[in-house]
């Protein structure tokens, strides 16, 4: 609770952890304001998508994704190395294209593309093969 005072006198604000009212000097409600819980919750469950499932090094890939934290920071790893860092939108969904990286073995590699919420925690893979 706090009292502040304005050209029309004082005013007594309530404060009790979900809800604001606004009293005047007589008590009479002048105004209240409801809180409201944003939601941070995907609103699709988790997927990724790729346009192509194998392709040689230096390739561009487009990739897409559903169901991550709304408005989060996504980690993009090829074979556990950070090729990207993208932004989920409003519904927690992405679409970008990454590089395929250069191979440090010879010959193909059977791998996988894993994308991680940095805030949520929330990670999907799915299989890669560099040619």
């Amino acid at each position: 609770m706090n009292v502040v005072a304005d050209d029309a006198g004082d005013k007594i604000v309530v404060f009790n952890g979900s809800n604001i009212l606004v009293l005047d000097q007589n008590m009479n409600t002048i105004a209240t304001y409801m809180s409201t819980e944003k939601e941070t919750r995907p609103s699709e469950p988790l997927s990724l998508s790729l346009d192509k499932s194998a392709a040689l090094p230096g390739a561009q890939v487009a990739i897409s994704g559903t169901g991550f934290g709304l408005n989060e920071t996504l980690k993009i790893e090829f074979n556990k190395v950070l090729v990207a860092e993208v932004q989920a939108d409003e519904s927690g969904s992405f679409d970008t294209t990454i590089t395929t990286p250069t191979l440090t073995v010879i010959g193909p590699l059977n791998t996988d593309i894993k994308v991680t919420g940095k805030t949520s925690g929330l990670t999907y893979s799915t299989s890669f093969r560099i040619q």
